[in-house]
């Protein structure tokens, strides 16, 4: 069989798999799920399943990175995407959302797991996540300088406060968002992040203009 072929086929597995865990644990939650089930659900037998993933929580890991990967590349490409820094944070913020909107039931997993405390998160995520994370977070940082050089964006606080401004009060809110029983719409959600966010770090602007960018028009 040639590389390419064993690869592909390996690949395939793997997708069945993480799919499978992403089903189980949903259905059942991290804890009570368990490694025959997750197997039975890829059509695999167990020990073909631990020769991919060796126990629980590195397949759980792989689940997760999957989703931030995601998450993560919609992020960096609003940031790319926009000439103004500001409404680049802004789209990089309304596409975290419109992502963690779309796969609620694997962040509500994702919290009960591993509850997304900013500190706890970076101690026990996989190495390839905190990557991802960190290329993201670097992206970011290159934006927020940009607007505070146009005096968009505070500049009595350093950019590595204001990014982890923003972060907590992402993380805070969208623990709020994912595990209520009856969420805010998206835009509602969206409106209330952004408030929180260009209040923060915005400089001080005339109503108008702070309007549309604090977001009066929903993305």
């Amino acid at each position: 069989m040639c590389s390419t072929l064993r690869q592909r086929l390996r690949d395939t597995a793997v997708r069945a798999i993480l799919d499978a865990a992403e089903r189980v644990m949903i259905r059942k939650g991290y804890e009570a799920a368990t490694m025959q089930e997750i197997a039975a659900g890829a059509g695999c037998a167990a020990g073909t399943l631990y020769l991919y993933f060796r126990n629980k929580e590195i397949l759980f890991q792989a689940v997760a990175g999957r989703h931030l990967a995601a998450m993560h590349a919609a992020g960096r490409a609003a940031l790319a995407g926009r000439d103004e820094p500001l409404e680049a944070i802004r789209q990089a913020c309304a596409a975290f959302m419109r992502y963690i909107n779309g796969h609620r039931a694997f962040f509500r997993l994702f919290l009960q797991a591993m509850p997304m405390r900013i500190g706890l998160l970076r101690r026990r995520v996989d190495r390839s996540i905190l990557r991802d994370h960190e290329e993201y977070r670097r992206a970011e940082r290159r934006v927020i300088r940009a607007a505070q050089r146009r005096g968009q964006v505070r500049r009595d606080f350093s950019v590595r406060q204001i990014q982890e401004f923003m972060e907590a009060v992402g993380f805070s809110l969208v623990e709020q968002f994912v595990f209520a029983s009856r969420p805010p719409s998206i835009q509602k959600q969206w409106k209330m992040l952004w408030e929180f966010i260009a209040h923060g770090i915005g400089v001080q602007q005339k109503p108008a203009l702070a309007h549309n960018v604090a977001g009066g028009q929903t993305p």
